[in-house]
């Protein structure tokens, strides 16, 4: 029985996403947080939310409260502080009262109803670091004292009732008679021993932070004994991941352990931090994007972005620690996975009914417009053992918010005198205006509003040569070390203009052994490889388009003076054959090239000929043009074989005009030959238009077809490439260009006048 091979599914239309737009980004997160909570239960926000089918948000026993309050309000406040407005405050007193309510059972973990409407019960002991985050962004951005008394109640409760009993969670259930559950929805508490401490990681940022806003020593002494017993056991030097399978226990005990690090200046733990992160994590994460399974069991493609957040953040603690390449991977991870990964384009989901039976069903596509996920590298739908198909948890949302506005507040830092430019988007404070090169491959432009050295990070990717500095038309001196360009006198309230090529390269990985393929233009992603997704990011990866891509903006496939002999730049020679120096238009000696129209070839190589659209230029001058009998010359051909030619120029007798040769020749009508020994000759392809210009001016058009496939690569001048030694022009040609894009007639014109007037040496700068 013979099985056929597996079908690869058509590319998809990529969805609209954002990948370099941070307040963008934390906007349409806040609307999200805005918008799910239920007005029919005391606005207890939803947890789950699945966008496929009939779109629905759902209430969860475990998670509503405790996980999802806590973390939202941590997410909203500090969004508003980093962007500098005002989150409604309507919306964030109804997030308050939740959380306030739910620690009416005991001050230490927040309770969750066990059902919408019910009352506040049932503790659920992994919602605690979520609630302490809650009460902490109360505290720091609101100055909240009831939330103080709370979140110092808690602390009290922890020592006296979890850490002097040997960390003992059964010995803290019984004292305050409390119901619920252990990691994971396990129906168990966890009983006694230090195995409860070593996964208490989420509980020490919120410690921490309360330490250093309102000088609480007994929470830095119970965030600090649980860093030292993670330390010992949880980080071995090597790195390995011992243990683990949901990837948010590995991740974001990291993160924690790097700001315990950072406020102790503990070198030792930041290093055990690190060799987790490139020996332990890298081994597990996609190293090119920063996508981080959901579980490592699953051997699935379904991530989570709370697992890319604790990565982002804890490589912006590496970078601050004082090693800058760890900022390129947060920079370049929240390019190609953060920000791509939230739910803006919502033109895939169903929209509500009118009237829905609940309100979880009322307008949800509009209410989680900002959401966040489980996405796949590649897309929101998994093709690889999926599972949670268009799920959006607002536990998970609140996470990737907070990392945003983490890496917003990481873009710039002044001190001590100096402005350092860590990450390349847009920015501005008091300080500094930052806008970026992306996405449109302009300059870096910097202008300072407060005096000092400036210091911009370098990316591995980015190539030093042609780095150039100006301010004001003025070049501006600079120097560079390994990571950072740095202009030791800036000027003041001037736009500071740096040329800073966004690279274009390609890089592939292996994840759970499908390998995929990326399109990179600096740190953004192009196009990469789709697995099939229904819900693509990125546009499916082509090896034709990056080839484009890196001929740069102005799509420059052949630049050659041919002064006496062919030299290109860029572009590269196959073959060159019985071709002689000539005078050029300028009598120039040896300031063109002549073909004998006998068996003269210039022939370069190129992986691809451009599909649909590309324009032709050079100087000519033809000899025996009055001899009919020679038949045609071809001045330039990319013949591959019979009908099949995707752009020709030709000359014969006389007239002058050009052709596509696609199962039939598609040529525009015949134009006589300007007079004068040199005339100029353009034609551009685009579409099913090609038009031949002559000395500047349009001078024949013809229809070609379009998508005609073509096996062309290489191309020639003087005659067909793959030909048999029919058709060699007879004459002379200078300054020829190749340009893998149409070229408008302002451009046809504007070239032409300028290498009419330029010395023959300085041709190149018709733009």
């Amino acid at each position: 029985m013979l099985i056929a091979a597996p079908q690869t599914p058509p590319a998809a239309e990529p969805l609209e996403i954002n990948d370099h737009d941070l307040d963008r980004a934390l906007l349409a997160g806040l609307h999200c947080m805005a918008n799910i909570t239920n007005p029919d239960d005391r606005h207890i926000p939803y947890f789950e939310c699945f966008v496929l089918g009939r779109p629905t948000m759902l209430f969860n026993s475990q998670l509503s409260v405790g996980n999802v309050t806590g973390r939202c309000l941590y997410a909203m406040l500090k969004a508003e502080a980093e962007l500098g407005i005002e989150v409604d405050p309507v919306v964030i007193a109804r997030y308050r009262q939740v959380l306030i309510d739910s620690y009416s059972v005991v001050r230490a973990i927040p309770a969750n109803p066990n059902y919408p409407g019910g009352p506040y019960q049932t503790c659920w002991i992994f919602n605690d670091g979520a609630g302490l985050r809650g009460l902490m962004a109360l505290i720091n951005y609101r100055d909240d004292a009831l939330a103080r008394e709370i979140l110092d109640d808690t602390v009290t409760n922890y020592k006296l009732y979890w850490q002097d009993q040997g960390y003992s969670w059964e010995a803290f259930r019984a004292h305050f008679n409390l119901t619920g559950g252990g990691y994971g929805g396990a129906n168990p508490w966890p009983g006694a021993g230090i195995i409860n401490a070593r996964r208490s990681y989420f509980r020490i940022e919120p410690w921490l932070k309360y330490h250093l806003v309102e000088g609480a020593p007994a929470a830095f002494a119970l965030a600090s004994s649980l860093g030292n017993i993670m330390l010992s056991y949880n980080f071995p030097a090597s790195g390995a991941l011992v243990g683990y399978d949901h990837m948010f226990e590995p991740v974001a005990e990291m993160n924690n352990m790097a700001l315990l690090a950072t406020i102790t200046n503990n070198a030792a733990m930041m290093n055990r931090v690190r060799a987790r992160y490139d020996n332990g994590v890298r081994a597990v994460i996609s190293a090119e994007t920063g996508w981080v399974p959901e579980r490592l069991s699953s051997q699935s493609d379904v991530g989570e972005i709370n697992n890319s957040g604790e990565v982002i953040e804890t490589a912006l603690k590496l970078g601050d620690w004082g090693w800058p390449q760890y900022y390129e991977d947060a920079e370049r991870y929240t390019r190609a996975h953060l920000l791509p990964a939230q739910l803006l384009d919502i033109s895939f989901i169903l929209p509500s009914t009118e009237n829905p039976p609940s309100d979880g069903l009322r307008m949800v596509r509009e209410r989680v417009q900002g959401a966040y996920g489980f996405p796949a590298p590649y897309g929101h739908i998994s093709t690889r053992n999926p599972y949670f198909d268009g799920g959006f948890f607002m536990d998970i949302v609140a996470g990737g918010v907070a990392t945003v506005a983490e890496v917003r507040r990481h873009c710039t830092r002044y001190s001590n005198g100096a402005h350092t430019v860590n990450l390349l988007f847009d920015y501005q404070n008091e300080h500094i205006a930052v806008s970026s090169p992306y996405p449109d491959g302009g300059p870096l432009v910097v202008t300072l509003f407060s005096p000092g050295t400036l210091r911009v990070r370098l990316a591995s990717w980015l190539d030093r040569e042609q780095l150039r500095v100006q301010s004001q038309g003025a070049a501006l001196a600079f120097t560079t070390d390994e990571h950072y360009l740095t202009i030791a006198n800036p000027p003041l309230f001037e736009p500071i203009e740096i040329h800073y090529p966004l690279a274009v390269r390609r890089t592939t990985e292996v994840l759970n052994g499908r390998e995929l393929t990326y399109h990179w233009r600096g740190d953004s992603i192009a196009a990469m490889t789709q697995m099939g997704t229904s819900l693509p990011f990125f546009p499916e990866y082509d090896p034709f388009n990056y080839w484009l891509d890196t001929l740069g903006p102005d799509r420059l496939m052949l630049r050659d003076a041919l002064d006496g002999a062919p030299a290109p730049d860029p572009g590269a020679v196959l073959m060159a054959e019985n071709l002689a120096p000539a005078v050029n238009r300028r009598d120039e000696p040896a300031g063109a090239l002549a073909f004998n129209g006998m068996n003269s070839a210039l022939v370069y190589s190129s992986p691809y000929f451009p599909r649909d659209a590309c324009s032709f230029m050079a100087w000519v001058r033809v000899e025996g043009a009055d001899a009919k009998a020679e038949g045609p010359r071809h001045l330039f051909s990319a013949w591959a074989a019979a009908h099949d030619d995707p752009l020709r120029v030709t000359v014969e007798g006389n007239q002058i005009y050009a052709a596509v040769e696609a199962g039939q020749v598609h040529a525009t009508r015949a134009a006589p030959l300007p007079p004068g020994p040199w005339f100029h000759v353009a034609v551009v392809k685009e579409g099913a238009a090609l038009i031949l210009y002559l000395n500047g001016e349009p001078a024949a058009a013809g229809d070609i077809p379009t998508g005609a496939e073509s096996a062309a690569t290489n191309f020639a001048l003087g005659f067909l490439p793959e030909g048999a030694g029919s058709g060699h022009f007879h004459g002379a040609l200078d300054d020829c260009t190749l340009h893998a894009r149409a070229l408008t007639a302002d451009e046809v014109l504007k070239m032409y006048r300028a290498s009419a007037v330029t010395a023959a040496r300085d041709w190149v700068s018709y733009r």
